[in-house]
C-alpha cells in the first residue's frame, strides 16, 4: 500500500482560485473557517500546509468538500 503526500502546491492553488471565484477576501475566508487571514495568506503561497480539520473547514467555508482542492 503507497500513500502518496498531498500536494500542497495545488491545494494552495485551488483554495485561492476557489476564493477568488467566490470573491471572498483572504480575511472573509479566514473568519469562516476559523483561521487568521496570515494563515490563508501562507497556505495560499504554499508557506504553510493546513492539515486535515483546517482543509475541511477551509472547504466548508468555500462551498465545496475537500475533494475538489485536492483530487481534481
Amino acid at each position: 500500500m503507497t500513500h502518496d503526500q498531498p500536494n500542497y502546491e495545488r491545494i494552495a492553488r485551488r483554495i485561492r482560485e476557489k476564493r477568488m471565484a467566490k470573491g471572498m477576501t483572504q480575511e472573509k475566508l479566514a473568519k469562516h473557517a476559523d483561521v487568521t487571514p496570515r494563515f490563508i495568506g501562507f497556505v495560499e503561497t504554499g508557506r504553510k500546509k493546513a492539515g486535515f480539520t483546517t482543509l475541511f473547514r477551509i472547504a466548508e467555508a468555500l462551498g465545496t468538500t475537500i475533494d475538489p482542492l485536492v483530487y481534481e
